[in-house]
């Protein structure tokens, strides 16, 4: 369980309206919810502790049972509403499949300028360069990761080479990833990412080192157990008028949000 102060204002009202019509546990519902609102809402909002801003990137972790732990009917109604609120954000910034840092990299890289050389001299015969795009990058540095097999990004990140673990902290801690390589020119500066990730407590169990524990990998997780809150033979869902109400206040909220300073 987990305190009532948890549940507070437009969260809580959301979680309340979707629990009775859900079998997902009301905590995994919050946890999507505040993990999915931080991403959308992007890295405007922020709050300091001293000189270091902190923005709304929240790593999640719902470990429960396969299908019993209805880990994923969580997400299923916020989809919808967070579909309505950002239609380009849902469709194009909400990815799975997290296997490589470089991959992580990949999908929120900066644009990248290279020279290239003019067939063409100078007047003094010298050769002559012009920078030319060799990469747009991406635009919308927002990157929301579902990832409902954890122990398999759990278990990727341990060969030797394989820069996963790398990025993700330090995609949480600032948001600026770039492998230490010679070879390699892909970065990525300001991402802003947010992952909820899935796995069972035996999974958990087998997976999560005692390295993961102490490089500080677990630590930027928040870590939740979750289980079905109710047996609904028939779930239709939230009404569509109470829902569109919520909607609107979602909408609200992340438009105050994204204009935040």
């Amino acid at each position: 369980s987990i305190s009532e102060e948890a549940y507070y204002g437009l969260a809580g009202e959301i979680v309340r309206a979707i629990e009775p019509f859900s079998e997902a546990d009301p905590i995994a519902i919050l946890a999507n919810l505040l993990c999915a609102f931080g991403n959308c809402a992007g890295s405007n909002a922020h709050f300091l502790v001293e000189q270091t801003k902190h923005c709304m990137r929240l790593f999640t972790v719902l470990v429960g049972d396969t299908s019993v732990g209805r880990k994923g009917q969580s997400w299923s109604t916020l989809k919808h509403m967070f579909t309505e609120v950002d239609p380009d954000w849902a469709k194009e910034r909400i990815k799975g499949g997290l296997s490589s840092g470089e991959g992580l990299i990949f999908n929120v890289r900066d644009a990248r300028i290279e020279k290239k050389k003019n067939k063409t001299r100078g007047e003094k015969g010298e050769i002559t360069y012009e920078d030319v795009v060799a990469d747009c990058g991406v635009f919308d540095k927002r990157l929301f990761l579902i990832e409902e097999e954890f122990s398999k990004v759990l278990t990727t990140a341990r060969p030797d080479g394989n820069t996963v673990g790398q990025m993700v902290r330090m995609a949480w801690d600032t948001g600026n990833l770039q492998p230490l390589s010679k070879t390699d020119p892909i970065k990525a500066t300001n991402a802003h990412i947010s992952i909820t990730a899935h796995i069972t407590s035996f999974e958990l169990l087998q997976c999560f080192t005692r390295t993961d524990q102490a490089n500080g990998y677990g630590n930027r997780f928040l870590w939740f157990f979750v289980q079905r809150s109710k047996l609904l033979s028939n779930p239709t869902g939230v009404p569509l008028i109470s829902l569109n109400s919520h909607i609107n206040k979602l909408k609200s909220a992340l438009a105050f949000a994204t204009t935040a300073e």
